[in-house]
């Protein structure tokens, strides 16, 4: 239970820090939005993040 914990912890912060430094500063809502997501989001939006245009459109769907 302590290592998905910490997994969790590190795939919540990895989108913040992405989108902060393409996008600065980050909204609110979106902090929200990846604070719910599940791991298999937060993977997939992190990789999104690499192509993105704009945080919307990357938290979307």
């Amino acid at each position: 239970m302590g290592r998905q914990r910490v997994f969790r912890q590190g795939a919540v912060a990895l989108p913040p820090r992405l989108m902060k430094r393409r996008f600065a500063p980050i909204p609110e809502w979106a902090r929200e939005k990846i604070e719910q997501a599940d791991l298999e989001r937060l993977e997939r939006l992190s990789e999104r993040l690499l192509d993105a245009g704009s945080i919307g459109k990357r938290l979307a769907d």
